[in-house]
């Protein structure tokens, strides 16, 4: 959209956008909206995540639910989600990230910042189907603990993604799976 300005009182005049966004962040648009699911606790330090999830009964692996919103911010050239997951115990992590196009490396580049502390960095790749979506991040706790993570996002439709998310820190190595669904 070409930026507007006033050159003289009651005139507008179009302005040409300097940069325009690259082709292959239209790849990540099915992103785009609010979504909400839920998580299961594969495999991990269960006793500790019992602790910060919320409750549940028997054997059942702790789970979480969350949501969140993606959206083209800064002309296009950024998309960025915003979210949150309850952890149980009224705790409740919120999260903000940033994904772009890095045209020397041709891949897609992504930033994690959340309100526990936690920050990473990373990147992300795209499969030929347009349909699973691969992150991998590097990062800090609020401590400086040093952490890894790996996201696996599959679309099964326009309105579902099934997703795995594993990482690694200082209680060891976690992994979740998890459902999210497009939201009206």
């Amino acid at each position: 959209m070409p930026e507007s300005s006033s050159s003289t009182p009651g005139t507008v005049t179009e302005r040409p956008r300097m940069f325009e966004p690259a082709p292959e962040l239209a790849k990540l648009e099915r992103l785009v909206g609010s979504w909400s699911g839920s998580a299961q606790l594969v495999s991990g330090p269960v006793e500790h995540l019992k602790g910060i999830m919320p409750e549940h009964s028997g054997e059942t692996p702790p789970s979480c639910q969350g949501g969140g919103n993606y959206e083209w911010v800064l002309g296009g050239m950024f998309l960025k989600g915003e979210g949150w997951h309850e952890t149980g115990g009224g705790r409740r992590v919120e999260y903000v990230e940033y994904v772009t196009w890095d045209p020397k490396t041709g891949r897609y580049r992504n930033w994690w910042f959340s309100n526990t502390g936690e920050r990473a960095q990373g990147w992300m790749s795209l499969d030929p189907d347009g349909k699973t979506i691969r992150a991998t991040a590097d990062g800090v706790d609020a401590q400086g603990t040093t952490k890894h993570s790996d996201r696996t996002m599959t679309f099964v439709d326009d309105d579902t993604m099934t997703w795995s998310w594993s990482k690694g820190g200082p209680m060891g190595e976690m992994k979740l799976t998890g459902i999210s669904k497009r939201q009206p």
